[in-house]
């Protein structure tokens, strides 16, 4: 499973970046992301937005949802999944999008009910009692299109750790729901069988992450009290759901720079291996490569 020892043609690396799916690699560098955890040190503060609350599949749900910055009329809107434990007030501090709603992004925030979402395998109280995290954020989506004019073609999806693992699986049973994704340090924790082209989607994991591993799988965790599939399975089983064949990989930076060339039912994959990182928003640099990544797809005819 690991690649330490593969060597790839120069031709078969230069394929990685003459295709989209190699642009916001190119456009986001070390320093870039390097620069992040500063933000971090700030305290917490309670976000602006407005709580939507509506009723799906028999529950009563919410999401936080912000809208662009500077009264701007949304061109899109970005769904934001939230990891283990964590509220959607407390995602929106972390994740930091301002620089996508100063672009005319809404930003969204749905809420779980428990600390976890239903994602397959994990977690918690919501995946034993089949909490049907699904359809409420399909329900929430239709709710923003509705509420900000837009089309499908303008919705985002982001998700974090476990709400990587829902972000997996909702593409993967719906995959119109998105235009473009983007998950960070998450893993597919349920079968892929798409009836239809999956959206563009990027990868960001930290090859030093001992909650959701990189490569290797390990024993049950005791934050989230099973064995998380490791990364690079996950992205391999996402890319053989989307009919990739071969894989380019590019190691001269540090990072592990992943890019599937020949696929027949997604646009562009593209995984980002971080070294020296483990499970963490901010030091991978997740609001850098998904500020660079959602507009390219979104804003694009």
């Amino acid at each position: 499973m690991l690649l330490a020892g593969l060597v790839l043609p120069l031709v078969a690396v230069a394929a990685l970046y003459l295709r989209p799916s190699g642009e916001v690699l190119q456009t986001v560098d070390l320093p870039q992301v390097a620069a992040a955890p500063a933000a971090a040190a700030l305290p917490f503060a309670e976000p602006d937005g407005t709580t939507e609350r509506f009723s799906s599949a028999g529950r009563a749900r919410a999401a936080l949802v912000q809208d662009p910055l500077a009264g701007q009329r949304a061109r899109g809107v970005v769904i934001v999944l939230s990891p283990h434990s964590l509220t959607a007030a407390r995602t929106a501090t972390d994740v930091r999008f301002d620089e996508l709603r100063s672009r005319g992004y809404a930003i969204a925030y749905p809420s779980t009910l428990d600390g976890d979402w239903n994602a397959g395998r994990c977690c918690g109280t919501s995946q034993r009692t089949g909490v049907d995290d699904v359809r409420f954020l399909q329900d929430l989506r239709g709710r923003l299109l509705e509420q900000y004019g837009l089309t499908g073609r303008q919705v985002g999806l982001v998700g974090y750790s476990t709400g990587g693992q829902m972000a997996y699986r909702t593409v993967c049973e719906h995959p119109t729901f998105a235009r473009a994704v983007v998950i960070v340090a998450g893993s597919l924790e349920t079968p892929c069988h798409p009836d239809h082209a999956l959206p563009p989607t990027l990868v960001v994991h930290g090859l030093e992450d001992s909650t959701i591993p990189w490569a290797v799988t390990v024993r049950r965790t005791q934050l989230l009290d099973y064995s998380p599939t490791p990364a690079l399975s996950s992205v391999g089983a996402y890319a053989r759901a989307a009919g990739c064949g071969r894989r380019v990989l590019d190691r001269s930076d540090g990072r592990w720079l992943m890019g599937w060339p020949d696929c027949d039912r997604i646009p562009l994959l593209s995984a980002v291996g971080m070294p020296g990182t483990g499970h963490g928003w901010t030091p991978l640099g997740g609001s850098v490569y998904a500020t660079r990544f959602l507009p390219q797809h979104l804003e694009s005819p």
